[in-house]
């Protein structure tokens, strides 16, 4: 006798299973079902004799084990038995039937309970089996047919299926009498338990068997009409804490809207314990969490004391996950676990603006635009800030209502691409469809700042900016702040710009402007190119050299042209002043001598001036020099006997224009260049 077969008795198993039992909601139906079977099983041990049959129930269903002679007719008629009942009642059953080898033992209730490779293959079995029929394995065929039973059997279909072991099984259909079995269409499970779902009034349910059939066909009707009865109401988060609130993303779309976004979104499945995505992928696609739950992994997550790390946030079923990434067109900002088995519905934003009508994508923007505004506005100091400090939370209302009020005045502009890799201010406003002032932020791609002021042979190149760090590219808010427009490179694209409308920052209480304009001012530092623009007469170059080296050295950033004789003003110098947050003129006696027309630091103080109603000029007084005559209004640097004392202040202060310390300069009104020049300050 072969190893562990002492005990061992071959069987014959009928199996059944009710298709999709936990989908039904009533309890009452469930109860009725389960005695209906009950009572089948009842009559077919009853009917084997005492000590022949043998119940492993299921819940939903079990297996009958016959042993000793005389179990095909038995076993076939419990198959009749169980066919003709969900028939009758118009319910989905699986039934399959094996022979295999068993042990017997006391159950914990004290009957005999099965162990063994048969019950084993019989619980495989019954997971294959389609409702559509009776599926049975070649050994129950080959015993049946060597019975010769009376009854009527044929069987047909056959198919070589892979068990748990990966070993291949052949498989029959069987009919029982007049019962004929056939095999489950592809979707036919998917069917009934988008039935099931849609009776329940399951929502996400609805959506992930319905997009499952679509998979198949994408132009089922049956899976398309499930999707068009859809109510907004039904698509509320499942978790305990929000149970009940509505998905923003399907809150404000028409009933037609809502089939045609479902429709545009891909089916996605995902394992225990596997990534979605990780942090800096690329990725422009959003996910709705139909089934499972999701963690969220912020950069630089800890591990904990047993070495591993917990999420910074649980996502369940209809929530939105990776929207970030979709809204702004960048690199994803966490990784995304699957927790669970998890099934999402993904959602491309080119493909959605492509697909979706104009009325459905508009309102789609809404979501997209009032998800990008709140994440934003955490992380930059003039709005909500990163510790909710800014001026957005220093009023009466909380800052939530205030940033909705603002997104209805705020937009997202994608940029197209076009042959041209240089992004202009006038470029982005035609975007904008309100084309009005206001406040521009990059919020995803990068870009470099454009430096023909750079004189010939400049090394320097153009300070990069990148929408991960929300720069604001440009500030327009006539009479109160605006800054020169300055020119960009696209180094990596897509690009996204959020425009915050002056019409929405006016909607703000008075205290609260007066507050939002003072940290706009302080964080428009990075709207410039250089810290300082340096001026000064050929007859100070030696000077020039040793403060431009200082200035250097202790990380500034600043531009320097070789003094010219002329009058015309070179392009090139009318923007490096528009783009320095600060002038400083070197005046001494050769400044002191030149007349007005011929005075270069003159004017180049007074295109500052011009250019910048609230201006940043720093007089560096050298010996014999005096700035009564050349540049009044401003503190003085005196240099004197200690010149180094003198750089340090300079440096001091500009590092202060430079870190937002201080407020770099800014007109009320743009202001465009004057031919010929600047010669007095207008």
């Amino acid at each position: 006798m072969a190893p562990g077969e002492a005990g061992r008795t071959t069987v014959a198993i009928v199996s059944c299973d009710i298709v999709s039992h936990s989908a039904e909601s009533d309890i009452d139906v469930q109860t009725q079902r389960v005695t209906a079977i009950n009572r089948i099983v009842t009559a077919a041990i009853a009917g084997a004799g005492a000590g022949h049959a043998v119940w492993a129930s299921g819940g939903d269903g079990g297996h009958v084990i016959f042993r000793g002679d005389g179990w095909p007719a038995h076993a076939l008629a419990l198959v009749a038995a169980l066919r003709g009942w969900s028939a009758s009642e118009k319910v989905p059953l699986r039934v399959t039937a094996h022979v295999g080898r068993v042990r017997f033992l006391a159950g914990a209730d004290g009957r005999a309970q099965a162990v063994g490779d048969g019950i084993n293959a019989a619980g495989w079995l019954l997971s294959r089996g389609p409702a559509a029929g009776v599926l049975v394995s070649r050994a129950f065929r080959e015993a049946i047919e060597e019975s010769g039973a009376g009854v009527p059997v044929l069987f047909d279909g056959d198919r070589s299926l892979r068990d748990k072991t990966g070993r291949a099984q052949q498989l029959q259909l069987m009919s029982v009498g007049a019962d004929r079995s056939t095999w489950d269409s592809p979707t036919e499970e998917d069917r009934r338990r988008l039935h099931s779902a849609e009776r329940a009034g399951a929502g996400w349910e609805t959506i992930y068997w319905a997009k499952r059939i679509l998979q198949i066909n994408r132009r089922d009707a049956e899976a398309e009409d499930a999707i068009g009865r859809l109510q907004r109401r039904q698509l509320g988060y499942l978790r305990e804490e929000v149970r009940g609130e509505s998905n923003p993303f399907f809150e404000l779309l028409t009933q037609n809207d809502l089939r045609e976004v479902i429709l545009a979104g891909h089916l996605v499945e995902r394992d225990y314990n596997e990534y979605i995505c990780r942090t800096g992928d690329e990725g422009e696609t959003m996910f709705v969490i139909l089934r499972g739950q999701v963690g969220v992994y912020l950069p630089g997550t800890q591990a904990e004391s047993d070495g591993v790390a917990q999420p910074d946030f649980t996502h369940e079923e209809g929530e939105i996950v990776g929207e970030l990434a979709f809204a702004m067109s960048r690199r994803r900002t966490a990784d995304l676990v699957a927790l669970t088995d998890t099934t999402l519905l993904t959602f491309d934003i080119r493909e959605m603006e492509r697909r979706l009508p104009r009325n459905a994508w508009k309102n789609v923007g809404a979501f997209i635009r009032a998800r990008t505004l709140e994440h934003v506005s955490q992380r930059v100091p003039y709005l909500v800030g990163a510790n909710q400090s800014g001026p957005l939370t220093g009023a009466d209302r909380p800052w939530e209502r205030i940033l909705a009020e603002i997104e209805d005045h705020c937009d997202l502009l994608p940029l197209q691409r076009t042959g041209s890799t240089r992004l202009t201010f006038d470029r982005v406003r035609n975007l904008d469809d309100a084309n009005g002032h206001g406040i521009w932020l990059l919020v995803g791609g990068r870009l470099r700042g454009l430096t023909e002021s750079e004189p010939p042979g400049a090394r320097v190149p153009g300070s990069s900016l990148a929408g991960e760090d929300y720069p604001l590219l440009w500030v327009d808010l006539p009479g109160t702040v605006v800054l020169p427009k300055w020119e960009f490179h696209i180094e990596k694209e897509p690009v996204t710009i959020l425009h915050l409308r002056e019409s929405g920052l006016v909607r703000l209480d008075a205290p609260q402007r007066d507050a939002f304009y003072r940290d706009l001012r302080l964080a428009a530092a990075n709207c410039f190119e250089y810290d300082a623009f340096l001026s000064y007469n050929s007859g100070d170059t030696e000077t020039a050299d040793r403060w431009q080296r200082a200035l250097t050295e202790a990380g500034l950033h600043v531009f320097r042209d070789v003094p010219t004789h002329g009058e015309e003003f070179p392009s090139r110098l009318l923007a490096a002043i528009r783009q320095s947050r600060a002038l400083v003129a070197f005046v001494s006696p050769h400044v002191m001598v030149r007349s007005p027309a011929e005075n270069w630091v003159m004017r180049e103080i007074n295109a500052h001036r011009y250019y910048f109603d609230e201006s940043r000029v720093f007089p560096v007084i050298l010996p014999g020099g005096s700035h009564r005559d050349i540049v009044r209004g401003f503190t003085p640097i005196k240099v004197d006997r200690d010149e180094a004392g003198a750089m340090a202040r300079l440096v001091s202060e500009l590092k202060a224009l430079r870190d937002g310390v201080r407020e770099p300069p800014y007109g009320y009104a743009e202001k465009p260049d004057v031919p010929g020049g600047f010669v007095s300050a207008t």
